[in-house]
């Protein structure tokens, strides 16, 4: 489950996902998706690299528990 932190921008407080900033290679490009777990099937919060030429893994949502859909 994708945890939702309160930050301030703009001087008052907003609600935004703890997501990662950069991803395994330090781009900091990542796209925010929802998509099937490779490994279960479930939908997942993932967050792919988009700097060209990436081939970094896509990350996943370190809290998601597998069920069985498969």
């Amino acid at each position: 489950m994708v945890r939702l932190i309160p930050v301030e921008r703009g001087g008052k407080i907003v609600w935004a996902e703890d997501a990662p900033d950069t991803c395994p290679d330090g781009h900091k490009r990542l796209v925010p998706t929802t998509a099937g777990c490779p490994e279960c099937g479930e939908p997942i919060r993932q967050w792919p690299c988009r700097e060209p030429g990436c081939t970094a893994p896509v990350q996943y949502d370190d809290e998601h528990v597998h069920h069985s859909r498969k």
